[in-house]
């Protein structure tokens, strides 16, 4: 079952990207417990345990997804030459913390001393796509067809 998932506005992938930063928090206070927690930590405690327990393990992306996404134009009409994969999470009450992804086409920016890359010039710039579960199975060594084979389960 494939998705497109939901096209979005910088505004809600910076919440995505925002929501994946309490993960990262979580994970290190976990390492180092601070004496006095705060409310904000104990939000990215709880955020990281949601994450970390999930059992999403494979985003699947649908090809013409990814056509649309590199075949945007940047602010100079330029196609995307990259797609970027971002690493997020869910931020909205009833999801917060499941793994998620933010898909981007974008174009790389060079200044002499930094690398960035820059999205393309649409009011939804991105996708996030949810996550699924799969189980892959193996073919035997022997196998004239090596196909890996992935069930949604």
């Amino acid at each position: 079952m494939a998705t497109n998932g939901e096209p979005i506005t910088p505004p809600m992938a910076k919440n995505y990207f925002d929501a994946h930063a309490n993960v990262k928090k979580g994970n290190t206070l976990r390492k180092n417990p601070p004496t006095q927690p705060t409310p904000q930590d104990n939000l990215a405690l709880a955020i990281s345990d949601v994450y970390n327990s999930s059992v999403v393990n494979a985003f699947l992306f649908d090809a013409d997804l990814v056509k649309n996404l590199l075949g945007m134009k940047d602010a100079d009409g330029n196609p995307a030459k990259y797609l970027m994969v971002h690493f997020a999470a869910k931020y909205m009450p009833e999801e917060v913390g499941n793994p998620t992804i933010v898909l981007l086409g974008c174009n790389e920016k060079n200044d002499g001393k930094t690398t960035s890359y820059i999205s393309m010039n649409d009011p939804n710039p991105a996708v996030e796509t949810p996550g699924t579960t799969t189980l892959p199975s193996f073919p035997p060594t022997s196998a004239l067809n090596k196909q890996i084979i992935f069930t949604i389960i």
